[in-house]
């Protein structure tokens, strides 16, 4: 295995002084700076409602590893596997479920149940001539495809970072080099005709989760073309890429956290979510990573005048192998025969309702938070400088909040570990690491639609009431010679 992935959350900072205030628990300290984090992401105003984001803070990070490749098929599934192919709690701060997100979703193409087909024959050749414009006929993705995702999140990107400035700066102009960024990546979205890549998309997600047979043949033909199955992982694209992440050259947004920032936070209410938070719980957190018998404990360090900062990158995760639109159909359910069967993948609870989503697999990674260039400066009450030497001469892993400060970026070999340079009461970190996540909730799934368009929608598994019979001859007869026959008995009766 390539990657550190520790998630370490026996962690301490207690009783810090100045900064913090007096009586206030490790847990909530590390909440606001969960939501200081959130609020310079843009994502801090948002609640984890179904089809929204929600940001999930490592504990500590994962270290990118610099001596792999995507390129390299062993490695792509090492990365693919620990990074993104990972089924996450619907938490503030990262934990894992065992398994797999491909693994559940290959049991949705092999154990599912749809309803009887109920598109009409000039529906179903606009959704032929879309998925034709965007998949090959084995099922992999065109050009005019892979362009829209990457010209999609290069636009996505200028506009974020505008914004992010414009609520930095507010009653100043754009600075040229966000104006220029914006129009480089309008002309090129234009220019790939990104615009109509959506178009045939949004046709795909209005018609295919109708013609259920169909769809699954589809979804199983994506699957197909992009699952490696010698190395067991699935295409998966990273924007920016992987490589681009150790390129010192290209600059990251900056983010600066003070104490006096933390002291005047009050924490958003989605990070009361889950992660195991509790007055135990803090900012120092050594051991229980890569090795069995390194023991995971806690050590006691106050702070005050503390000052964090960190460049970051948002990367974008497209799943080529998936098609995310199946956890938003009402076309289809678990067969009895699955081992899933009665199961929600998603209960879709609103938790700004006060309801946390639980299920088989609530949320989907679609962004990584990645780090560098961590620079924190305290008055520390220990030595911070003897506290980095003790940990890293024993080649222990060791973390503050988010940040990994030290640990392997292969788990396996002793001869990739880094760790952080602790110079007076400044410690500093200049390897990239993935410090958190973007998640997308999703709505409850599987949910069977009762109704589309005013017709019944038939189930073969459940017993069909005069309705659904209704509801199947309707749709039998949007087939051209079943209408034909169909016009001329009616003729018949009529005379």
């Amino acid at each position: 295995m390539r990657l550190s992935h520790a998630i370490c959350v026996a962690t301490l900072l207690a009783g810090a002084t100045d900064a913090f205030a007096a009586g206030e628990t490790n847990a909530e300290l590390m909440q606001k700076l969960y939501s200081e984090i959130a609020a310079n992401l843009r994502v801090g105003d948002q609640k984890l409602s179904p089809n929204t984001n929600m940001l999930v803070l490592a504990a500590p990070a994962i270290l990118v590893d610099p001596n792999i490749s995507m390129d390299n098929a062993d490695d792509a599934a090492n990365i693919i596997t620990n990074m993104s192919d990972r089924i996450i709690l619907p938490s503030a701060f990262l934990d894992f479920k065992p398994g797999r997100m491909s693994d559940l979703y290959q049991e949705i193409l092999r154990s599912h149940v749809v309803p009887l087909p109920i598109l009409e024959s000039a529906e179903k050749a606009q959704l032929e001539d879309a998925n034709s414009k965007l998949f090959n006929s084995k099922g992999e993705s065109r050009r005019l495809l892979e362009d829209y995702y990457k010209y999609s999140k290069l636009l996505q990107t200028a506009n974020q970072n505008a914004s992010l400035w414009q609520s930095q700066n507010v009653g100043k102009a754009l600075p040229l080099e966000h104006i220029n960024a914006i129009k480089f990546a309008l002309t090129q979205y234009i220019a790939h005709q990104g615009d109509k890549a959506q178009g045939y998309l949004l046709t795909i997600q209005k018609y295919a989760q109708r013609d259920t047979e169909f769809y699954f043949e589809r979804l199983r033909d994506r699957f197909t073309a992009n699952w490696f199955q010698a190395n067991w992982y699935g295409r998966t694209l990273f924007y920016p890429t992987y490589q681009t992440w150790l390129n010192k050259d290209l600059s990251w947004q900056n983010i600066k956290i003070t104490s006096q920032m933390l002291d005047a936070r009050t924490h958003d209410e989605h990070s009361d979510i889950g992660g195991g938070l509790s007055g135990s719980w803090g900012l120092f957190s050594v051991g229980g990573d890569y090795s069995e018998d390194e023991t995971k404990h806690t050590e006691r360090a106050d702070a005050s005048n503390l000052t964090i900062s960190f460049d970051v990158l948002r990367v974008g995760i497209t799943y080529a192998w998936m098609d995310a639109n199946v956890f938003e159909s009402q076309m289809w359910d678990w067969s009895n025969g699955s081992i899933y069967a009665g199961q929600k993948i998603s209960s879709g609870a609103d938790y700004a309702k006060g309801e946390t989503p639980t299920g088989i697999m609530p949320v989907v990674p679609v962004e990584l938070i990645v780090a560098r260039n961590l620079s924190m400066t305290a008055d520390w009450s220990i030595d911070i400088k003897e506290f980095i030497e003790k940990h890293s001469g024993g080649g222990a892993s060791f973390g503050y909040g988010p940040f990994k400060l030290g640990g392997r970026t292969n788990k396996s070999s002793k001869d990739t570990y880094v760790h952080a340079e602790g110079n007076g009461n400044t410690v500093t970190f200049d390897s990239p690491q993935i410090i958190g996540y973007l998640v997308h909730a999703l709505p409850e799934s599987p949910k069977r639609a009762r109704e589309i368009n005013g017709k019944p929608v038939v189930w073969p598994d459940e017993p069909r009431t005069d309705k659904a019979i209704e509801a199947l001859a309707t749709a039998e007869s949007a087939d051209p010679l079943i209408q034909s026959a169909q016009e001329l008995l009616n003729t018949a009766k009529s005379k």
